[in-house]
């Protein structure tokens, strides 16, 4: 993982084995990535890594709303994270189908789930974390990432 200065784009830090996932950045500047050993990494600035989970397997897409990191795998499984205090535990965990491709949290904490060969979903968070609060019933599977926007949720899908 490497850490630029975002207006002239020199080398802050560097850190991390190989990732398997794209980071996630929260306030304050920790990053999160999922390794290729399957490992979820949060590193804070200059270097010093604050806690390595192995929950799972590898961790190929990451979403964060602080404190909850949600991490979705080649397996099919979506997991959320409390990260008060380091991995302060699974919060819950969901079987989406196949290989999670793309992940988007809201400000409410649901999470939109695009899963290879899988629906689209909007997964709950609170009293019912982790269930569906829809999946797309026209028969298709998911086969990319998703966008949300101007009351939309749009992702790639192809037919039944």
């Amino acid at each position: 993982m490497l850490a630029l200065d975002p207006e002239d784009g020199t080398e802050r830090w560097r850190a991390v084995d190989p990732v398997g996932s794209s980071p996630v950045v929260r306030e304050g500047g920790r990053c999160y990535v999922g390794t290729r050993d399957g490992r979820i990494v949060a590193v804070d600035p200059g270097v010093e890594v604050a806690w390595s989970y192995d929950p799972f397997g590898e961790a190929i897409e990451l979403t964060l709303r602080a404190p909850t990191l949600v991490a979705g795998t080649a397996a099919g499984e979506v997991r959320a994270l409390d990260d008060a205090d380091g991995p302060g535990g699974e919060l819950w965990r969901r079987k989406v189908g196949g290989k999670v491709v793309a992940l988007v949290q809201d400000d409410g904490g649901d999470v939109r789930v695009s899963a290879f060969g899988g629906k689209l979903r909007r997964l709950a968070d609170g009293a019912h974390a982790g269930s569906d609060r829809w999946a797309n019933r026209d028969g298709g599977t998911a086969q990319g990432g998703i966008a949300v926007a101007g009351g939309l949720v749009s992702g790639g899908t192809s037919p039944a």
